[in-house]
């Protein structure tokens, strides 16, 4: 998802390259909550996965705490179909 104008101050010069690093080498392009490959159908909604990128340390005024968001350990909450 490109980043709005409005909004590009607000991440690091090379996030298209975090972004990247974190969906297809630490991840190897598949999600990791659900393991389903990017580009291909999902086994369970059917539909095309497209892998994002989630603000870890999200250190926003108006971000959730980590405690409102029922991750399961994890940063987020799963994605939708997982």
């Amino acid at each position: 998802m490109p980043i709005r104008p409005e909004n590009r101050a607000r991440y690091p010069k090379d996030w298209k390259l975090r972004s990247y690093f974190v969906r297809f080498v630490r991840a190897g392009g598949r999600c990791e909550w659900c393991g389903a490959a990017h580009g291909e159908q999902h086994p369970v909604t059917g539909s095309k996965v497209v892998l994002t990128t989630a603000h870890v340390h999200d250190d926003r005024p108006e971000a959730p705490s980590p405690e409102s968001r029922g991750t399961r350990g994890r940063s987020r909450p799963p994605p939708a179909g997982c």
